[in-house]
């Protein structure tokens, strides 16, 4: 049976990190889907660049990785808004019988799973992939969860902080990403 792991994010941009977790898990799965959530229900949708944007970006840094295994799906978009993994999951289950998929997520979102929609459920039917993140590891984990190493230092959040502030972005995202970030403005106001 194949195996996916599905790297839920608003992208917001897609990061450098981003790219290295995903890679991280391809030791674990056969390929990572990387599921852009327009409005994840955790975060103030005023922050996010809209979701048009934001899978420009996400395409142009799977381009820039060249990278067969990883794809970008645009499922959510067309589900009800804010996002709620559990719904994909159960789209997805619906639509690829025939595949295992896996949660690739941070220890801080991992330890809060249980508040999602129906995390209890999530947590009981789908083995985790889980990206330390300066957390210890006396958290809870199935046979079936594995745990990676994190890139913490290379947020999204750090990234369009850097841009408001007109420095130098560096390798924070890929080369791609980082001239549609500077041709159309992105994250400037």
């Amino acid at each position: 049976m194949k195996k996916i792991g599905l790297y839920f994010g608003s992208f917001n941009p897609v990061t450098t990190g981003h790219m290295l977790v995903a890679q991280e898990s391809l030791e674990h799965v056969d390929e990572v889907w990387f599921i852009l959530s327009p409005h994840n229900p955790h975060k103030d949708e005023k922050d996010l660049l809209d979701e048009n944007s934001r899978y420009e970006m996400l395409v142009e840094a799977l381009v820039d990785s060249d990278n067969p295994r990883f794809k970008a799906s645009t499922i959510e978009f067309d589900m009800d808004k804010p996002s709620y993994t559990i719904n994909t999951i159960d789209a997805l289950k619906e639509k690829h019988k025939d595949v295992s998929f896996h949660i690739i997520t941070g220890t801080d979102a991992y330890m809060t799973v249980t508040f999602w929609k129906k995390g209890v459920d999530l947590l009981q039917q789908i083995p985790f992939i889980i990206v330390k993140r300066g957390y210890k590891d006396d958290f809870n984990l199935k046979d079936s969860d594995i745990v990676i190493d994190g890139y913490s230092t290379m947020s999204a959040t750090v990234v369009r902080n850097k841009v408001k502030n007109n420095k130098p972005l560096g390798y924070l995202v890929p080369g791609g990403v980082e001239n549609l970030i500077k041709r159309k403005g992105y994250y400037k106001d």
